[in-house]
């Protein structure tokens, strides 16, 4: 029961493959956008438009992987929409808020006491460091896969994570939290 086979089988017209593509990845997702919009609600809005999107155009991708990062893509897009959409209603950008509690995916990845130094870290980083590190850390992309979804080329990507890990270890031992390389 993978992304492909299910998104294969949908394609296929199996409409129950829908609701096993959505359950995969629908956490994740949400946890994705929730860095980039600061609202649970609103990354649970956007990824809802990105499923119905990729749901009603069907694009063909012939891999799980092609099918994923095309996923994000579409949800990052979404998401820098309503940011779009934000800034021309004049309203401001809701105050970072802690997720933590209500991250059941993030608390199965990290113990709780380096939970809310390491978010907290994250939080200070630059928002291109923040992604990128997001999508090869938590979400297992390749770099070439999170360069498509960011729009970047291969190098950006590499230089964005390393510049990433470095910013997030000086801020850890600044903070006096443990950095452990990956």
């Amino acid at each position: 029961m993978n992304g492909e086979s299910s998104y294969g089988r949908f394609l296929e017209g199996d409409d129950g493959a829908l609701a096993q593509i959505v359950e995969k990845y629908n956490k994740s997702l949400v946890f994705y956008l929730a860095g980039i919009l600061k609202s649970v609600s609103l990354a649970e809005d956007a990824a809802a438009d990105a499923f119905v999107d990729i749901f009603v155009k069907k694009p063909r991708l012939k891999t799980e992987e092609a099918f994923c990062a095309y996923l994000y893509r579409t949800a990052r897009n979404k998401a820098i929409d309503e940011l779009r959409r934000q800034r021309r209603r004049s309203e401001q950008p809701l105050d970072d808020i802690d997720l933590a509690d209500s991250r059941i995916l993030e608390n199965e990845v990290l113990k709780k006491e380096r939970d809310a130094s390491l978010h907290n870290a994250i939080k200070k980083l630059n928002s291109d460091y923040r992604e990128a590190l997001h999508l090869v850390y938590f979400e297992n992309m390749s770099y070439k896969d999170a360069g498509k979804i960011m729009g970047k080329s291969l190098k950006q990507i590499t230089n964005l994570v390393y510049r990433g890990k470095e910013a997030l270890r000086k801020v850890l031992e600044k903070e006096g939290g443990i950095y452990e390389e990956q």
